[in-house]
């Protein structure tokens, strides 16, 4: 159990250290500015991105979550015009057409944020910025406690950078859920 938790601290270091990085300050700049957002991953971890999603929404409009099922990928590349949609990857060792759907987005003409573990090989053409996770523990997991880290540190940067509007749009959410008589989540 010690081992485990030195190595969660070590990959919140890591992310840490990412925040302060070149490339952390551009995909919060993107997700921030595109007109639309995208986030893709495999089903496994659907409800990290749904999460991330939902986290996203409050400062921001125009965010979706997609997996594979009912081939809802196909939905990117149907549409005739993605001028400023962005396309966030959650790459994963089972999330096999990962490196495809980057390569089809960036020739579609969307931007590409790839979240992927340190010792994946993507090439630097297939996303415009990638924000890479520290090892995992062991090679058949998907490192799931730095992923939740990433993505609550993204998420949050996002909502900074909105700023005001953000903290508008939170307002406007909780008075109409509890219009709706919703539990509000602060």
């Amino acid at each position: 159990l010690a081992v485990l938790v030195a190595e969660q601290i070590q990959a919140l270091h890591h992310i840490y250290h990412l925040t302060a990085q070149p490339h952390w300050s551009e995909a919060v700049s993107l997700i921030s500015t595109a007109r639309e957002v995208s986030i893709a991953t495999h089903a496994r971890l659907s409800s990290l991105a749904n999460h991330f999603c939902q986290r996203l929404t409050q400062a921001r409009d125009g965010v979706r979550t997609l997996d594979a099922a009912d081939n809802r990928f196909a939905e990117l590349f149907a549409r005739l015009a993605v001028d400023d949609a962005l396309l966030v990857i959650i790459d994963c060792r089972r999330f096999a057409k990962a490196r495809l759907l980057a390569r089809t987005a960036r020739r579609y003409g969307y931007k590409v944020v790839l979240i992927s573990p340190q010792q994946a090989d993507w090439m630097a053409d297939q996303s415009n910025v990638m924000l890479p996770l520290p090892p995992a523990r062991a090679p058949d997991l998907d490192n799931l406690p730095p992923l939740i880290a990433l993505l609550d540190c993204l998420s949050e940067s996002v909502i900074l950078q909105v700023g005001e509007e953000a903290a508008l749009r939170r307002r406007r959410m909780m008075e109409f859920a509890t219009v709706l008589g919703e539990t509000v989540n602060h």
